[in-house]
């Protein structure tokens, strides 16, 4: 393919490139960027500091909102994905971006100096899955 595609027209292999796709190895090397510059740090410390480095993506993203029409014309609305909202622990995070855009200067830095333990993992229960109903063919 001398010629390239429409999606990657100088055939260098990057035409498109997202998700998980590209979020997975970036994520991965930055831990191991992280971890080199401290090699002490625990994999709880490199994930709190790429965590409380990375910077907020689109921000003002408000999520999205559902409207719709009952067969009887009563308007209703649901907030089908949140916007930016903070976890638990307090850390802000988005179902489209997680928690951000990694800034892998400012991790590598927090690395080097870092003497912070984290409190105790704390483990909470998630909610069970109703059961499904039975496959049953037409």
């Amino acid at each position: 393919m001398h010629g390239g595609t429409a999606l990657d027209p100088n055939c260098d292999y990057n035409g498109v490139m997202n998700g998980t796709s590209s979020a997975a190895p970036s994520t991965s090397g930055s831990f191991a960027v992280v971890m080199s510059a401290n090699p002490a740090l625990s994999a709880r410390d490199v994930r709190h500091i790429l965590i409380t480095t990375a910077r907020q993506v689109d921000a003002a993203n408000p999520g999205v909102t559902l409207a719709f029409k009952d067969k009887n014309g009563g308007a209703h609305s649901y907030q089908a994905i949140p916007g930016w909202q903070k976890n638990a622990a307090g850390l802000p995070f988005h179902p489209f971006y997680g928690f951000g855009l990694i800034n892998i200067d400012k991790a590598v830095e927090k690395a080097l100096f870092y003497n912070k333990p984290l409190p105790p993992l704390q483990k909470t229960a998630g909610k069970p899955y109703p059961p499904r109903p039975p496959f049953r063919r037409r």
